[in-house]
């Protein structure tokens, strides 16, 4: 493994405690709990030096290594959650067979959050600015 690749492996992430909250679907009028478990979380957004270093491709127009990647399908985005995985010497986080696509959930690789763990860290994120404001 390079030394480049090495030095992101270092990737800062935050360990989000997990909790209960509550989602709802308004075009079916439902509402649920969901427990969320904990999980780590990256604290800043995959830039392109990191997307490029994993997969030998430069997702953006421009060429500033520290830009948040964008413009990415989802389909792009597991795929760089697995060769990131790979290269840190992890299982894979996803497992695809043509269209047919699954996540192994419990597996402690990279990974996108899933909606419910995106929308309780936004809400603790606004929780926690609220309280040290």
């Amino acid at each position: 493994m390079s030394k480049e690749i090495l030095s992101y492996m270092d990737y800062p992430m935050v360990r989000i405690q997990g909790g209960e909250l509550q989602l709802r679907d308004d075009g079916i009028k439902s509402k649920w709990k969901a427990e969320i478990s904990p999980f780590l979380l990256a604290r800043y957004p995959v830039t392109t030096g990191l997307y490029y270093i994993i997969t030998n491709r430069s997702p953006n127009y421009f060429d500033q290594d520290l830009k948040p990647v964008v413009n990415i399908s989802w389909n792009d985005a597991i795929s760089f959650c697995n060769l990131l995985s790979q290269k840190s010497g992890l299982r894979e986080s996803y497992s695809i067979n043509g269209e047919n696509i699954v996540c192994d959930w419990e597996s402690n690789d990279f990974r996108l959050p899933s909606e419910a763990e995106w929308q309780f860290t936004c809400i603790l994120a606004v929780y926690l600015f609220l309280v040290f404001l």
